[in-house]
This record gives C-alpha cells, sequence and structure tokens, in this order.
C-alpha cells in the first residue's frame, strides 16, 4: 500500500482536547526504559531511548480507563481506511500512547521494529499502522524499505509531526521513531489494524 498522510484528521477543538488529556495531571503514564521495547536490538548501534507508554486496547480488548475517551478513534479511523481500500475487512488490534522525551541519537532513529507482538501473523492478511500526531514537536517518523529484521535499514519515507495529522502505512514495513529535538515531549498515538484470512 502507498503511505498516506492526512492533514487535520480531527478538527483543531478536538486536537487540542486530546493533547490537554494526554498532558494533564491525571494521565497514566508507564515508564519504559527503551520505548521499542525491544530487547534484541540494545546491544547493537541504536541507543537505548527511554520513553512513555499506555495501552488502552490490546488484542481488541480495552485494557484500562482512557480506552472510554479515545474509543472514538476506532471508527473514525476504520472508515478512513475504507477510503483507502473499500474491500478491506479491518479490525483494530491495538491503540498504543507513546511519549518520547527528548534526547539525540547519532543514527537519527530509535530501534526499528514492527508491531507483531503476541500476534500470529499467519492469519493476518493485511497489516496497516495508524500513527495520529499529538502535537508538532520535532521527531520524525522514519518509515524503511525492510521487511525483515536488518543489520542496515534504508528509508523509504519520512513523516514530520504536525498535530492533527494521520497517517498510514504498510505495518509489515520496519519503522522507527525518533526523539525529539527540542525541550518537548513527543507524543503519538498508534493504531494496529488487522484483516485476518
Amino acid at each position: 500500500m502507498e503511505i498516506k498522510e492526512i492533514k487535520d484528521f480531527l478538527p483543531p477543538s478536538l486536537q487540542q482536547h486530546v493533547k490537554n488529556v494526554l498532558l494533564g495531571r491525571d494521565f497514566d503514564w508507564h515508564y519504559l526504559p527503551d520505548v521499542t521495547f525491544d530487547d534484541r536490538n540494545l546491544d547493537r548501534a541504536y541507543k537505548t531511548q527511554p520513553g512513555f507508554f499506555n495501552l488502552p486496547l490490546v488484542n481488541g480488548q480495552p485494557q484500562n480507563k482512557f480506552f472510554d475517551f479515545f474509543s472514538f478513534f476506532v471508527p473514525m479511523i476504520l472508515d478512513e481506511y475504507k477510503k483507502i481500500d473499500p474491500t478491506a475487512n479491518m479490525s483494530m488490534s491495538r491503540m498504543r500512547i507513546g511519549l518520547n522525551i527528548p534526547g539525540e541519537d547519532h543514527l537519527g532513529y530509535n530501534n526499528p521494529h514492527i508491531d507483531h507482538e503476541g500476534v500470529d501473523t499467519n492469519m493476518i492478511k493485511t497489516n496497516v499502522v495508524a500513527l495520529y500526531y499529538c502535537d508538532d514537536t520535532p521527531g520524525d517518523t522514519f518509515i524503511f524499505n525492510e521487511t525483515e529484521q536488518s543489520s542496515e535499514y534504508t528509508v523509504k519515507h519520512r513523516v514530520t509531526p504536525e498535530q492533527g495529522k494521520l497517517v498510514f502505512f504498510d505495518g509489515n514495513h520496519y519503522h522507527a521513531s525518533s526523539s525529539s529535538k527540542s525541550r518537548d515531549v513527543r507524543v503519538v498515538i498508534s493504531f494496529n489494524l488487522y484483516e485476518y484470512h
């Protein structure tokens, strides 16, 4: 599938409301020693990038009270994907909210990964990742050409965060976040969509 970027996926007032909730005092963030939590790569050339996360939805099942607030994303994103592929019968498996703290990486990005944890890939016909950017903080997403783990990744596409932007791409491609290059945190909501055989 082609990579598709959609600006202002949400109306401005809702964009700001989502951002306010995520950066408010009542939101539950959980610490990670590495934002990709991929221990296989930590002794490679990539430095460990600590950050925080919340998982409102896992394997299609709500996990905490914050799913109630963010559940509106589910039909909106599935409907938007129907515009790309009207024949697909997608479901949302996971919603992950990630917060990267400011930092530097000599390669420019964090650990490349795919989002297949706990999923039987033999059952998946179509694998799509959707990313929603909650702010304009510098820290591009890198989508690579590679669909297998590699010692060297080549960049297929870079997505620059803009508040309200939604991006769809083929989830079989390795991808990586990068850390904010400013003093601000970088907050992104990732969604895993699957069509099963």
